[in-house]
């Protein structure tokens, strides 16, 4: 899959503008997050096309998947990337992966709470907190020592990038068709994030 974005090089109508050309959305979010500093580490991995803007404006538009811009302080419904009908669903304190129902999830850049970094976007390195949407108290997700996906008090470490492949669906279904979400450090599938 190939993702494009415009990048306006100056303010001003008449002038130009740069397409870039990247394997995902992700990876121009991380470009855009770490444009100044880590420019020369995307050499490989996007490509700037100069476009030129002026006179007859014959530029046309690219048909985009739909996507989700993640923010910090945001929340979003967890879903399987494969099979989008299975959404992460908290019941008893355990996140289970169902066709039955689901939960919001708040997203914030690890550390920060009512901070100056809110509504930032997240990238696939940023160290998050998942917690659940309601509640009488603020719960995480997290895994127990069964490397079942839990809410706890405590938040574990994970990274935005973790819901490629770290989590799994795995065990026996019950009646209801939820399955028992799983650490499964490298082998997991993966999930997105909906609206």
């Amino acid at each position: 899959m190939v993702y494009y974005a415009f990048l306006k090089w100056q303010t001003s109508e008449p002038n130009d503008r740069y397409l870039l050309t990247a394997p995902d959305a992700e990876t121009i979010d991380e470009c855009g997050a770490q444009a100044w500093d880590l420019a020369p580490s995307f050499l490989n991995k996007i490509i700037y096309t100069l476009l030129n803007d002026r006179d007859g404006r014959t530029i046309s538009n690219f048909a985009q998947p739909p996507r989700v811009s993640v923010f910090s302080c945001d929340s979003y419904y967890i879903r399987s990337k494969s099979s989008p009908e299975l959404y992460w669903l908290e019941k008893g304190g355990l996140i289970y992966a169902t066709k039955q129902g689901r939960t919001p999830f708040t997203f914030r850049l690890g550390g920060e709470r009512d901070s100056d970094r809110n509504r930032t976007v997240i990238i696939g390195k940023d160290y998050i907190s998942v917690s659940a949407v309601g509640g009488s108290t603020q719960k995480y997700v997290s895994v127990n020592d069964n490397g079942e996906v839990v809410l706890s008090g405590h938040s574990c470490r994970m990274y935005y990038n973790d819901l490629k492949n770290m989590y799994l669906a795995q065990g026996e279904i019950d009646n209801l068709g939820n399955a028992s979400l799983m650490k499964a450090d490298g082998f997991g599938e993966e999930w997105e994030l909906v609206r």
